[in-house]
């Protein structure tokens, strides 16, 4: 399987990025660190998310919360 990293200063990604950007809440604090994005999100100003605690990780981002407020969780 073919796995897709877009990046968010890459001119393709940025436009597609700054369209949803005002409703991006974070990204996952433990997928960041596995995908060595770390730095580059927090660069970019997007809050990292560990608030479920996953033993092994630095804490994922736990969905439950935003599906409850009705919110639809795009992963990308």
């Amino acid at each position: 399987m073919k796995q897709a990293i877009f990046v968010l200063s890459d001119p393709r990604a940025n436009a597609r990025y700054n369209g949803v950007r005002e409703h991006v809440r974070g990204a996952s604090r433990s997928c960041a660190a596995k995908n060595g994005a770390t730095d580059h999100l927090s660069a970019a100003g997007v809050t990292l998310v560990g608030d479920n605690a996953v033993p092994g990780t630095q804490g994922a981002a736990s969905f439950r919360h935003y599906y409850a407020d009705g919110w639809n969780v795009a992963l990308f």
